[in-house]
């Protein structure tokens, strides 16, 4: 058990017994501990509790708005981390809309703002993908000031959704100005700094500066491996990109071990047909194919195509590696 689980759970069995399960802090105490579990190995705990301190505080008539507010967005987020897309965009579309009216949420809303950005870039949406993550970093930029890590983020969302719109050197710009802010001296950036390496290790893999990649995938990998406050999303993540980049140095062993380490985090996260998972198994499948294994390349590709299907509209970017290895695993001569 990790200290914030133990701490959260000791409160809310104080808050329980002293207010009530119903009271407006019990349910803000249970979506906190539910947002801790989902990102370790109590994931489905952790889910379930998230899921029912939103419907309960839906229920109260007597609301925090903040707190429920953030209820709403870390569930979520829970969902787009699942791969459950629609559910996940119609409660944060939800939870913007909510935050709009009151300017003192501002940064509540910036932050689901910058979720909503990531929705529209996963359907592929790149232009609407632009401007909510855009308005995130307006938001933050003003109220923090350019040098906040909360305005470096969104930043590397902007990058994020600058690329699924094809506005690449617009997207080296972001990325070049998100780095360039440093954490203060002797304070950590925790998660979202780990977060903000893996986005930016991410890019360069895309514009093929895979050594310099590979290595900062692969030191965030083992950073996480040896930290058990980090959840397995973003290690799945790191891992994903890892193995990629040693696939593209042909380094096909090490790309194997981590695809798979990657598709074996992702399996235990949301549903069999996660969007996650068949994204990493095309990754796998790539490898396979390089590999020989034409057989299991394919099964893992009849595998993702199902998932796609079940949760289209989805961006290029998850389209894209079927086709290549529907070519790859097509005879030489009919490959076109």
């Amino acid at each position: 058990m990790t200290p914030a689980e133990h701490t959260l759970r000791a409160a809310l069995g104080d808050s329980t017994r002293l207010l009530g399960a119903a009271h407006p802090e019990t349910l803000a105490i249970k979506a906190q501990l539910g947002a801790v579990l989902r990102e370790g190995p109590q994931h489905a705990e952790g889910m379930a509790l998230l899921g029912e301190a939103v419907r309960q505080a839906g229920k109260m008539t007597t609301r925090n708005a903040i707190d429920e507010a953030r209820m709403r967005l870390d569930l979520g987020l829970a969902y787009f981390d699942e791969g459950r897309f629609s559910e996940s965009e119609a409660l944060i579309a939800t939870t913007v809309a909510s935050l709009r009216p009151n300017p003192d949420l501002r940064l509540l809303l910036a932050s689901a703002l910058l979720a909503e950005s990531r929705i529209h870039a996963v359907r592929g949406r790149g232009a609407q993908a632009i401007a909510t993550a855009s308005e995130a970093h307006s938001i933050y930029a003003e109220a923090l000031g350019q040098e906040s890590p909360p305005t470096a983020l969104a930043l590397l969302h902007l990058a994020e959704a600058e690329v699924v719109a094809d506005k690449v050197p617009d997207a080296r710009a972001s990325l070049e100005l998100a780095e360039s802010v440093v954490p203060p001296s002797g304070q950590r950036f925790g998660q979202q700094k780990v977060l903000a390496e893996v986005l930016g290790a991410e890019m360069r893999l895309l514009w093929g500066e895979v050594s310099s990649a590979r290595a900062e995938f692969e030191a965030v990998a083992a950073r996480i491996d040896a930290d058990a406050g980090y959840h397995r999303v973003l290690q799945a993540r790191a891992l994903l990109g890892a193995g990629r980049a040693a696939l593209a140095d042909g380094d096909l062993q090490h790309a194997r071990a981590a695809l798979q380490r990657a598709v074996d985090l992702r399996s235990r996260v949301g549903p069999p047909d996660n969007p996650w998972l068949a994204e990493a198994r095309l990754s796998l499948a790539d490898c396979m194919v390089s590999l020989g294994q034409r057989e299991a390349a394919a099964t893992l590709l009849t595998q993702a195509e199902a998932s796609f299907a079940a949760h289209g509209p989805l961006g290029r970017q998850f389209l894209y590696p079927i086709e290549k290895i529907t070519r790859r695993l097509q005879p030489a001569g009919n490959r076109t």
